[in-house]
């Protein structure tokens, strides 16, 4: 072991408790690329870093890549005791996600349940057609009701299944949660376990032939039953929106979907519930005819407790609205 590889190891060590593993890991390749290039990675040259920048750029690099890079590179500048200011580019605002409709969301799902009682020819891959189909219309569903991320839904062991929900460990310095689903949705996990799921592996909820289900299979399976759907391809962090947004209008106070969705920041709640002014409008404008439909307002209720044009009756005082006693 030489000596960066030494330093690579206690540094993913040292910077732990602050970042992720997947974070660290990252860093730990992105430092190694470098060295390989030809970077003194202990004597960081700005030079040669800014001209690496500029010939990326030229080459079509994305902005964000380099962010990525030049944003693990200060991490390990900082834990060597490199007082220098790498490059920073600024984050581009991210489009907003596809999210679909309830009607859409419905079709999505249909399409996955057709799919899977469609017979195909070759009779001996029946049950595995049934199974994959099963499996896309399920983690659909957890998706669109848990609301989890995919790194947190691929980590997801059998163990972690309740009565209630799933047990999530977060992927970010968030705390483990427990996420609510429906109840059938609950059992269509335990269907898949009996049923569906491969014995790849032994821990892990959600596998596939040969392993765990990967991110990528994931975002593979999203893409083909949104082309069975035909209503548009469903990204997995498009049904995290997706899940804030349906428990908002359905009366969900806020911090309670902060805590399902698990961030540590309920600002970051709010930029998934996807608002806007007509939504507000309509609903204040809903609000105020349902307290016009109200017996108060029609004056019954003014009647019955003794109001009559602006004088209650007692049997032991008289007071006039807006006049003394």
């Amino acid at each position: 072991m030489n000596d960066l590889d030494k330093t690579l190891k206690y540094f993913r060590i040292k910077m732990l408790p602050e970042y992720s593993m997947e974070t660290l890991k990252r860093a730990s390749r992105c430092i190694e690329r470098f060295s390989r290039l030809g970077l003194d990675v202990f004597d960081l040259d700005m030079e040669w870093i800014y001209e690496y920048c500029s010939k990326e750029l030229e080459h079509g690099k994305m902005k964000k890549s380099l962010r990525s890079e030049m944003g693990d590179m200060q991490r390990w500048a900082e834990y060597t005791g490199q007082n220098i200011k790498l490059p920073h580019f600024k984050k581009e605002p991210d489009p907003d996600p596809w999210l679909p409709t309830e009607e859409q969301y419905s079709k999505i799902l249909e399409a996955c349940t057709i799919r899977m009682h469609t017979k195909i020819r070759d009779c001996l891959k029946q049950k595995e057609h049934e199974r994959k189909w099963f499996t896309i219309g399920l983690i659909i569903k957890v998706f669109g009701e848990g609301g989890m991320r995919v790194s947190e839904l691929v980590r997801i062991n059998r163990d972690d299944v309740s009565e209630k929900g799933l047990f999530i460990r977060s992927s970010k310095k968030e705390k483990n949660r427990l996420v609510a689903l429906a109840p059938d949705t609950i059992e269509s996990i335990h269907k898949y376990i009996l049923d569906y799921r491969p014995e790849t592996d032994q821990k892990a909820l959600f596998t596939g032939d040969y392993r765990r289900l990967t991110a990528a299979m994931l975002r593979k399976y999203m893409k083909q039953a949104g082309k069975a759907s035909g209503v548009g391809e469903p990204h997995p962090h498009a049904l995290r929106h997706f899940c804030a947004a349906r428990l908002l209008k359905s009366g969900i106070d806020i911090r309670k979907i902060q805590i399902h969705l698990g961030h540590s920041d309920i600002a970051s709640t709010t930029a998934y519930t996807h608002l806007n002014g007509s939504d507000v409008q309509v609903e204040i404008n809903d609000l105020y005819q349902n307290m016009r439909n109200e017996k108060f307002f029609r004056g019954e209720n003014l009647k019955n407790e003794g109001f009559q044009s602006g004088v209650q009756t007692s049997g032991i005082t008289k007071i006039e609205l807006g006049g003394s006693v």
